[in-house]
């Protein structure tokens, strides 16, 4: 068994082991340590992409979780406001 590099559009989405010489429908390529899922393939290396930036909900969610973790508000009803807004953005509300 070998293990092989399966990718879509250049895009690494999958590890598989099979044995050596047996057909599969994608092209692979031989496993090199380091390589990870979502790695993009240019024909001759691998590399890693940038991450993406944070996303409308993830930076409010921040901040969201920064106004908690200060306690900065004038009631326990605030603060549960607070908590209930996170939770429901699928956010843990851990303090």
């Amino acid at each position: 068994m070998v293990r092989k590099i399966v990718l879509d559009n250049n895009i690494v989405v999958n590890f598989i082991e099979i044995e050596d010489g047996e057909p599969y429908p994608n092209p692979l390529l031989p496993d090199s340590p380091g390589i990870q899922i979502g790695d993009l393939w240019d024909g001759s290396t691998f590399t890693t992409p940038a991450p993406l930036p944070p996303t409308t909900k993830e930076v409010r969610a921040t901040r969201l979780q920064a106004l908690v973790a200060q306690k900065v508000w004038d009631s326990v009803e605030t603060k549960e406001v607070l908590d209930s807004i996170l939770e429901i953005m699928g956010f843990s509300v851990e303090l």
